[in-house]
């Protein structure tokens, strides 16, 4: 199940999710991450971010 599926958030919610998304990523590029995790870390930002959009 995703991490937004069935929770409500508070837009500053949303906003701290998708900070912290994206450093995990940042970090995980640096680190040399495989591309696989790279895209499945890139897919949960993009869907919190449409969902922070809404």
């Amino acid at each position: 199940p995703g991490l937004t599926e069935n929770l409500q958030f508070t837009l500053g919610e949303k906003t701290e999710l998708f900070h912290r998304l994206q450093r995990i990523t940042e970090v995980s590029v640096k680190n040399g991450i495989s591309p696989v995790l790279q895209r499945q870390n890139m897919a949960e930002v993009a869907c919190l971010h449409s969902q922070a959009r809404k």
